[in-house]
């Protein structure tokens, strides 16, 4: 954590006292929701990614917020510098996780686009869905352990700092692996997937191809939450350059930069409950209707055999009666 000069502490404490809970709650809220409505790993392959994104998210609250919320409180960090080591490389792993989960699921599902469904098999779109849960966590694990300094220079005897790269070049090369070459690598996948997401009939004629509502929901989920991560963390990890590197000491960007680096874990949850959640209810509600309309306008077998099997007299009595009992 940043030192801040008060009345700016003040705010970061009541945010941090807010987030945590809510946090925490939102996390859990959407983790049970994935859980109820998840199908296989074939059928629904969003499930795996979303419950490590959503499983980070918790860990940070665990074995990160925790900490802050309570050194905030008391003023100075009681515990041992050993410790202080592991929250600042929790906190580092688990703020690099998300994004990089995001961008590879990403860069699956518009893959799928471009293959007919009965290209892939189990087997292929389950090792898929390991290795898109994996690899984030190994590559922000490495970059950290590898970026951290062994011996670090610092007395933690009052606060424990946010970790940052000791040099402005070791910042930009964990910044690129954890979200430059992410970034690039889902742009580039998503501009060879444009000639598949529409036919062209003519000259200036053309029609989008019909998608699944589980790859468009897919979609929806995981692009707004690439936009929403884009949107906030990039000016955030510019400003920390200035703020950490070029010695810009202006403490408002300190409050800002702490505070947009703590959004994904409102952000994250928030979009997996809207997009998901409704979108679960909706179709489930349009599927409810579409079979009672179904079950009404189609007579049932056993009625039509009965007609059939009927003679003109009684089939016109038995019209008759209904007649009357409707009347």
């Amino acid at each position: 954590m940043d030192v801040l000069p008060y009345p700016l502490s003040g705010v970061y404490y009541f945010w941090s006292l807010l987030l945590l809970p809510t946090s925490l709650v939102l996390n859990i809220a959407a983790f049970l929701l994935i859980l109820r409505s998840a199908g296989s790993c074939y059928k629904d392959p969003v499930v795996p990614p979303l419950l490590s994104l959503l499983g980070s998210n918790l860990l940070h609250g665990v074995l990160v917020q925790i900490f802050l919320v309570h050194q905030q409180s008391s003023g100075s960090f009681v515990f041992t510098e050993t410790l202080c080591g592991v929250i600042q490389v929790n906190q580092a792993v688990l703020q690099d996780v998300p994004f990089s989960t995001i961008s590879l699921h990403l860069m699956v599902s518009l893959r799928r686009l471009k293959k007919k469904r009965d290209a892939y098999t189990y087997f292929h779109i389950c090792c898929g869905e390991f290795f898109v849960i994996i690899i984030p966590w190994i590559l922000a694990i490495v970059t950290n352990i590898v970026i951290r300094p062994h011996s670090p220079t610092e007395q933690f005897s009052d606060l424990c700092p946010t970790f940052y790269p000791p040099s402005l070049w070791q910042y930009i090369i964990r910044i690129s692996i954890v979200m430059g070459i992410p970034f690039l690598l889902v742009l580039l996948v998503f501009l060879t997937t444009l000639p598949y997401l529409s036919t062209c009939m003519g000259p200036v004629t053309c029609r989008t191809n019909p998608i699944s509502h589980n790859i468009k929901q897919d979609l929806t989920i995981l692009s707004v939450l690439f936009l929403a991560h884009i949107i906030f963390q990039v000016p955030t990890k510019i400003t920390e350059c200035f703020t950490q590197y070029k010695h810009l000491q202006v403490d408002i960007f300190n409050l800002i930069v702490n505070i947009s680096n703590d959004l994904p874990l409102i952000i994250n949850p928030l979009g997996v409950l809207l997009i998901r959640g409704l979108g679960r209810r909706v179709t489930g509600k349009v599927e409810s209707c579409q079979k009672n309309i179904s079950v009404y306008n189609s007579p049932s077998e056993e009625n039509i055999k009965m007609i059939v099997s009927m003679e003109g007299k009684e089939l016109e009595n038995a019209l008759f009666k209904a007649k009357t009992t409707s009347l």
